[in-house]
């Protein structure tokens, strides 16, 4: 495996683990707009995207539902957990706690904003402190994916 794909698998893990809030923030409620299955179609890492080929063959899906989420790469679990998203902020901080995975016991900060059929979360993979932008640069330790909601079948 590449080293491109396999930090994208860390860093996908982590992303998907980080859509948990602190103690005391309000939780997201069944069938707000953060509910259902989001299809990664867009991901960069401490500046630098992730090839679309290589975004198309990890095939990352984010299901979120009340406070738990689950990732599947090629439709393997390859993360899941638990997720209190704050939305009476913009963006809605995310503390993401894993179940599962290469980040189990490990809690990330992200922050996460809906807009139609799209979401979407950077997170903090290093540690470093909770993002406040939708971007990354050389050597901050976010990553950024951008999904769109997966079509009713």
């Amino acid at each position: 495996m590449s080293k491109v794909p396999a930090a994208c698998f860390l860093v996908t893990s982590l992303i998907m683990a980080s859509a948990t809030s602190a103690d005391g923030q309000q939780k997201e409620k069944k069938g707000q707009p953060f509910d259902g299955t989001w299809l990664a179609v867009g991901m960069e890492k401490d500046g630098t995207k992730l090839p679309a080929d290589a975004l198309e063959k990890l095939a990352i899906k984010l299901t979120l539902n009340g406070d738990a989420y689950t990732v599947t790469s090629a439709g393997a679990v390859i993360d899941s957990g638990k997720c209190n998203i704050d939305t009476q902020k913009k963006p809605s901080p995310v503390d993401i706690t894993s179940d599962l995975g290469p980040n189990k016991g490990k809690t990330t900060q992200a922050i996460i904003e809906v807009d139609g059929e799209n979401l979407k979360a950077c997170y903090d993979l290093a540690g470093k402190g909770r993002p406040t932008q939708f971007a990354t640069q050389k050597d901050s330790g976010f990553t950024l994916i951008l999904y769109k909601r997966e079509a009713k079948k």
